[in-house]
């Protein structure tokens, strides 16, 4: 094997390692408990599929499509929602990807003029309603796709990206975006915090100086679980005596669930509110 060889592959293994968020598949997600997926997607020029991308291209979209319908089916009281925010090699494409979206998950879907983020989870129930679609695209961009009348916009959700390279700026960040929850502005969209450090060039060499290793599940065994402790602490008290009428937390992602304690945080929570 040449240097240049040698290189390639050791650059490889470096990317790989920053662009994989999580280690369990969409399904496997959703039977731990996930209910909210962040998805970004990428056509292949090549193969014409639609993928999953963080980076790289990662696991085809009609396969976890599939997998979705098949888990609301055999759980008809779950709801997911199913935010897809980033777009690569996707013009004059998207509605394909639409038909594909819609066509699988059929009348699961939830129709914007019926249901937002302010709607009972009984109702959902009672019109058999199971997924929020969320995509980030410009309106008048979809309105003539496949299924826009289920097409939830981004104006429905507020999902502040923290940019933070440090758990001390994290914490900061989003206790802010926590403050920022209960602006008017805000009321009606689904509120996502984002519990995760961003890999900046300093983190980077930081830990490859402490030996902690080079990936973002290194970052999330570090972030994880000072996020779960934060939310416990002071982001998901008991509303029972609460009559402030603030509102309070929907959605909290971090990467790789299975590091941390933040699923059955979210339970416990949902228990008491």
């Amino acid at each position: 094997m040449g240097i240049d060889s040698l290189s390639d592959g050791i650059l490889g293994t470096v990317f790989q390692r920053l662009c994989q968020c999580q280690s369990k598949t969409v399904v496997q997600q959703l039977q731990a408990g996930v209910r909210y997926l962040d998805l970004r997607i990428a056509r292949h020029a090549k193969s014409g599929k639609f993928y999953t991308c963080h980076g790289v291209y990662c696991a085809d979209m009609s396969g976890v499509m599939k997998e979705i319908d098949t888990f609301l089916t055999n759980h008809p009281k779950e709801i997911v929602i199913l935010d897809f925010n980033h777009f690569f090699e996707m013009d004059g494409f998207h509605g394909d990807f639409l038909k594909m979206v819609f066509d699988a998950l059929g009348e699961k879907a939830a129709l914007p003029k019926e249901m937002n983020a302010a709607t009972k989870v009984k109702e959902f129930w009672a019109q058999k309603k199971q997924a929020f679609v969320i995509y980030h695209q410009l309106p008048e961009k979809v309105k003539d796709l496949p299924g826009s009348n289920k097409i939830y916009h981004n104006g429905y959700i507020h999902s502040p990206w923290p940019e933070a390279n440090g758990t001390d700026v994290l914490y900061t960040k989003l206790k802010a975006n926590v403050a920022s929850r209960n602006d008017d502005k805000h009321k009606s969209q689904i509120f996502v915090l984002q519990g995760m450090l961003t890999p900046d060039v300093e983190l980077i060499k930081n830990g490859l100086m402490k030996g902690e290793g080079l990936s973002i599940k290194s970052y999330a065994s570090r972030a994880s679980p000072k996020v779960v402790d934060w939310c416990e602490d002071e982001w998901m008290k008991p509303l029972a005596k609460d009559t402030s009428g603030k509102r309070r937390l929907n959605v909290v992602i971090v990467d790789f669930i299975e590091g941390g304690s933040i699923i059955p945080a979210i339970l416990e929570y949902n228990k008491c509110c």
